[in-house]
């Protein structure tokens, strides 16, 4: 991705911007790595798609991301965006499911009815665009990822 950036700032000859956010974007993975230091593991599933129910799996930006979060991906032996089968007479055992806001547009209700497959874990919905849209945008995920965290240390009523 910084690579790419750097890339886009010689063809459009913007080096000096390019580099800036290069930069910026990585003293703020920096300070998140700092931050994410006593954060907990937690096996994840994360939800693009319903109807059918798809995942983000190994060999994507999302899993990228996940890891960085200090999220094992739990379909994360499957690979790209597979289509998953899920079933209430057998629970899934992630501690974490996050639900992205795009390219499916998930909501509350949707959060329930994952409750019922994966009954042990936390359901979140969470910004696609901060997970899955790379480049200068990453200069702003960092802060959201460390909401993010914030969020998940608070009781889950």
């Amino acid at each position: 991705c910084l690579e790419l950036i750097g890339m886009y700032g010689q063809i459009f000859s913007k080096e000096k911007e390019a580099s800036k956010i290069v930069k910026e974007i990585q003293l703020n993975l920096e300070e998140f790595k700092v931050f994410l230091e006593h954060a907990p593991v937690l096996k994840t599933a994360y939800f693009i798609w319903k109807k059918p129910w798809m995942v983000a799996a190994k060999d994507t930006f999302i899993n990228e991301l996940l890891e960085l979060n200090k999220f094992i991906n739990y379909y994360g032996h499957l690979k790209r965006y597979p289509e998953v089968k899920l079933s209430e007479e057998y629970p899934e055992s992630a501690e974490l499911v996050l639900l992205s806001s795009e390219p499916f547009p998930f909501k509350e209700k949707h959060s329930v009815i994952l409750k019922t497959f994966f009954p042990q874990a936390r359901v979140m919905i969470v910004d696609g665009e901060a997970f899955s849209w790379y480049g200068s945008r990453l200069i702003h995920a960092f802060d959201y990822f460390k909401a993010m965290h914030q969020d998940l240390v608070k009781p889950n009523f």
